[in-house]
């Protein structure tokens, strides 16, 4: 089996200094999300542990972030205005890996897993707002 995501070993983000950059470094962060989930559904069907209610709860992420990628396609053209939506989005992300934790609470080796996709949840929440923000702040806006 694959070691669990690392987020030490995720990509880092560069300086922001224009928008494309932020683009950029966001679509990079995003994508190492759908890694991290996409590997936790193989740790699971590897482990039998499969269900429905637990394909749900990735599917669901899977297709959030699946969603920011085309948003942020489409903020070169609209501006930053999705900053609020993006974090209420990324809020239920987070509230969905928390129900999946809760649901296989007593079994310890979905646990690894469970936080690396946790951890790059948090990452990319963290790193990508701060991304986003100092592009507003050094950026000229969007016309």
């Amino acid at each position: 089996m694959n070691a669990p995501f690392d987020p030490k070993k995720a990509p880092q983000l560069k300086p922001t200094k224009t928008v494309v950059d932020c683009l950029e470094d966001a679509s990079c962060v995003i994508g190492t999300l759908r890694s991290a989930l996409l590997h936790t559904v193989t740790s699971y069907e590897q482990w039998g542990l499969t269900d429905e209610k637990t394909e749900l709860m990735l599917t669901v992420s899977i297709n959030i972030s699946k969603k920011f990628l085309r948003e942020i396609d489409q903020a070169s053209l609209i501006g930053f205005d999705y900053l609020t939506d993006f974090q209420q989005q990324m809020d239920g992300v987070i509230v969905a890996i928390e129900e999946i934790s809760k649901f296989f609470l007593v079994k310890s080796h979905t646990v690894s897993a469970l936080y690396g996709v946790y951890y790059a949840v948090q990452y990319i929440y963290d790193n990508l707002s701060e991304c986003i923000n100092n592009s507003l702040n050094t950026s000229t806006p969007i016309q």
